[in-house]
């Protein structure tokens, strides 16, 4: 069974000012956490039930409902911004 997964508006916006490839890679990424678990994805430390995946040089963090079966994506960033 997949996930729904939705995406925080700030996330749409930093996406917006991306080059296309790096843009394609994200969504691309994003739209494999249909199944969540499928992804090589890390518990983030000092945060309750925020994971983080990566592609390239960027992160994108993320929540897991289970109870609604959604995936929120709340940030997505270059490595050295994205935990501030």
């Amino acid at each position: 069974m997949s996930y729904k997964v939705r995406i925080h508006r700030r996330v749409e916006k930093f996406l917006k000012g991306l080059p296309k490839v790096e843009k394609r890679r994200i969504k691309s990424l994003v739209l494999s956490l249909e199944n969540p678990y499928d992804v090589s994805h890390v518990k983030i430390k000092g945060e309750v039930g925020v994971y983080r995946a990566r592609t390239g040089k960027y992160r994108v963090l993320y929540t897991i409902f289970e109870e609604e079966r959604l995936v929120l994506v709340l940030k997505a960033d270059k490595r050295g911004k994205i935990y501030r």
